[in-house]
């Protein structure tokens, strides 16, 4: 069957061929074989699934003018922060022992590092004369995530010092002159998704203060206004 001999040795040099030529375009071309994953979004416009680029983050140089010119469009003022690295200031005394145990772990972690300090105002947030207490507990790798660091409110009743606001952000908290059910609102700068600085505004619910809604977004250039 010299016919059926022939077809065979024709077909397996076909193949052969397809094959090897394949593997040249593969190593030529590697891209050309990888399928571009298509998502929809929600506006019903094609992307492709390459990260989603970074608002540009706000320059160190002009952050407390941006700051500044943002908080005087929300009415509200930037919160100044006393470092205090010990219980041994008596006004700050109190409210640094609340963190004794966070402060303990830390210098745990890490023995070699500076003590750390904690970031603590005192602030009438409703006109009771009797100051609250605002923290910024900066200990990397006890009270810090993708969103930044502790921010927490105390209100002092008695002798005790009371919860009010725990939530993660930065240093950047501004004291609003408007009110909620008899407390000034709260803003404060936090991290969010693919890079973006929001600010975030909080209102007194009665009990304590609570997340209201986004004042601003870091756009890459300038602060927008919600």
């Amino acid at each position: 069957m010299p016919y059926k001999s022939l077809f065979i040795a024709f077909s397996i040099a076909i193949i052969a061929f397809i094959t090897i030529g394949s593997l040249v375009l593969w190593f030529i071309w590697p891209d050309s074989f990888i399928p571009r994953t298509i998502t929809q979004s929600f506006s019903g416009e094609e992307q492709s699934d390459t990260a989603p680029v970074a608002a540009a983050p706000i320059p160190t140089i002009d952050s407390d003018a941006l700051y500044a010119a943002l908080f005087a469009k929300l009415g509200a003022t930037k919160v100044d922060f006393a470092q205090i690295s010990s219980a041994n200031n008596n006004q700050y005394s109190s409210v640094f022992a609340l963190y004794a145990q966070d402060v303990a772990d830390y210098k745990k972690l890490f023995p070699q590092s500076p003590s750390p300090a904690l970031g603590i105002a005192f602030k009438d947030l409703n006109g009771d004369v009797v100051s609250d207490a605002i923290v910024y507990e900066n200990l990397s790798g006890i009270a810090c995530g993708s969103a930044g660091c502790a921010v927490e409110v105390y209100r002092k009743q008695g002798n005790t010092w009371n919860n009010i606001l725990s939530t993660l952000g930065s240093d950047i908290v501004g004291v609003a002159d408007s009110k909620t059910s008899g407390f000034n609102d709260l803003f404060i700068s936090t991290d969010g998704e693919a890079g973006a600085v929001l600010v975030v505004k909080y209102v007194w619910n009665g009990s304590r203060y609570e997340r209201s809604s986004t004042a601003a977004i870091w756009n890459g250039s300038t602060f927008i206004v919600r």
